[in-house]
């Protein structure tokens, strides 16, 4: 049997956190602003 970490995982917010690195000038209070993500 294996032990598990009781902390789970964020998925989205690890790949959100990826994407803000890459695309930092779509983020507009902290959520992607999807007009400036489509000019990109």
């Amino acid at each position: 049997m294996q032990n598990f970490s009781k902390e789970s995982l964020n998925i989205t917010e690890e790949k959100l956190n990826k994407f803000k690195q890459l695309f930092p000038e779509v983020f507009s209070e902290g959520k992607v602003d999807f007009e400036r993500l489509k000019l990109q």
